[in-house]
């Protein structure tokens, strides 16, 4: 069956989106996604020791979730840290984190700008008293 357009099946891929309209009007875009190993450093000062346990993310559309775990095993003289993303962001992104061995800190955003290719996570509020050594886990939504 056709469209009144005579089209029966597009498809459009630009390398990193992969977009199907159907001959019912339906469009698809097809989960990009993958692993990604992101860098760790300290906002300020020196993060001496970490550790990536995992790093994996989805892209629908310009939508990308990423997660990743680390540990730090010695957190140095690093305050806050910065987390390469594995995406560029077009807007500033969403996203916790929670340190689940030691203390079990949670509740903690993500200051950015857009068009930026890292995030800082920052205790609301306070500066420089968010990192301790143990267990993280990250988790950012944005657009990119």
């Amino acid at each position: 069956m056709s469209s009144k357009l005579g089209v029966q099946n597009i498809a459009h891929t630009n390398g990193t989106n992969a977009m199907t309209i159907a001959s019912d009007g339906g469009v698809t875009f097809a989960n990009v996604g993958g692993t990604w190993t992101p860098t760790i450093t300290g906002e300020s000062g020196t993060i001496t020791s970490y550790t990536i346990t995992s790093g994996s993310y989805t892209k629908i559309g310009n939508a990308i979730m990423a997660r990743c775990r680390f540990a730090i095993s010695n957190k140095g003289t690093g305050s806050n840290f910065v987390l390469t993303l594995p995406i560029t962001a077009t807007e500033p992104p969403l996203g916790i984190f929670s340190e689940t061995n030691t203390t079990g800190l949670t509740g903690f955003l993500f200051n950015t700008s857009a068009t930026a290719t890292t995030v800082t996570a920052r205790l609301a509020g306070w500066s420089g008293q968010a990192l301790v050594n143990g267990n993280y886990t990250v988790e950012i939504t944005y657009k990119g």
